[in-house]
């Protein structure tokens, strides 16, 4: 892990090499700040609370409670693909930090932890896949929550983000007792089809696709086709700029859609309209297959990007980069998919 300060965000980079010790990956990981953390609102009350994992490894987590009260229903906040903090910061942004405010502000409580990637990146390799990711550090989560005093126990919902959105299925079959999933912008679709989706938009955003952008683009092309043969290349083979082969092999024996159907309880999914990662066509399926179904609610929210704030003009990465806040009415909505 080499890090490094450059002029508009700190970050490490991070190579990975085969048994030749040749470059087999490169990748940008979050350079991790010594800020302390900011300081929660009136009316908000928050502890440092580890979440404790697998092999004795601890994770920083946070537990976000309204200031007065006790027996507060709660949220496990789970962050989308890559090492994201508890926060799921992007430059200066940090939606969960939004909604785990927001959502005390309205008497309901939420735990929040840094990602088993972000915290020990070193200890994920080419043989593990979502499970280690996300999945079992969910779980985790939920049965430690189920243990804190202050939370009504019966009322632990689990929100996924992105990639973990669109785990929930699998996160349902493992979290028996939750009393209901919230999926934030989750996929419908296969992981490498949304990949596809979106380095061929970024490439032709401005009308001129580069040298550089038609490789990558050739190359995600070249991926997909050899996950048609993936049994036959080597344990070593890298996908899509960070993906192992044991890992797109799990996912490819995943059909989410398929097993959301397995779920009973209340799910509430929520897009927003200006995502470019993860789009209306992922809703309109989730709609397609579940709208008739009484413990499903939809909701979207015309302007929010993929981290659910609110821009104008076409959706950019660079929007990114921009500070904003989680749009309030997806907020609300949670509450009340809660409260209800």
């Amino acid at each position: 892990m080499i890090p490094c300060r450059m002029e508009e965000q700190n970050t490490n980079i991070q190579l990975s090499l085969n048994e030749q010790d040749q470059i087999q990956g490169l990748f940008f990981k979050p350079y991790k700040s010594q800020k302390k953390a900011a300081k929660a609102p009136d009316g908000v009350k928050e502890r440092e609370v580890e979440l404790q994992i697998a092999d004795g490894k601890k994770l920083s987590g946070r537990l976000t409670t309204p200031a007065e009260g006790k027996s507060f229903p709660l949220v496990i906040l789970l962050a989308g693909s890559g090492p994201n903090d508890m926060d799921e910061t992007i430059y200066d942004n940090k939606p969960f930090q939004d909604i785990a405010w927001g959502l005390a502000k309205k008497g309901i409580a939420s735990y929040r932890y840094d990602k088993r990637t972000y915290t020990y990146p070193e200890s994920f390799t080419v043989k593990d896949t979502v499970e280690q990711e996300v999945i079992f550090d969910a779980v985790a989560a939920f049965s430690q929550m189920k243990q804190q005093k202050q939370i009504d126990t019966n009322k632990i919902y689990i929100l996924g983000h992105s990639l973990s959105g669109y785990l929930i299925p699998r996160i349902a079959a493992e979290t028996d007792g939750c009393a209901g999933y919230i999926m934030m912008a989750a996929p419908a679709r296969a992981l490498d089809e949304l990949l596809m989706e979106q380095v061929t938009y970024l490439a032709k955003l401005d009308g001129n696709i580069t040298k550089d952008e038609q490789a990558a683009i050739d190359q995600y092309k070249q991926d997909q086709q050899d996950l048609q043969r993936i049994d036959e290349l080597s344990d070593a083979k890298i996908f899509f700029g960070g993906m192992s082969k044991a890992y797109m092999k799990d996912l490819l024996s995943y059909d989410a859609v398929q097993q959301a159907a397995d779920i009973k309880v209340p799910v509430l999914c929520a897009q927003g309209l200006r995502d470019y990662q993860v789009t209306e066509e992922d809703q309109a399926i989730w709609r397609k297959n579940f709208e008739t179904h009484k413990n499903w609610k939809f909701t979207t929210y015309p302007n929010a990007t993929h981290l659910m704030i609110d821009g104008e003009g076409t959706p950019t990465n660079e929007e990114y980069k921009t500070k904003g806040h989680v749009n309030q009415a997806f907020i609300e909505d949670i509450a009340s998919f809660i409260k209800k």
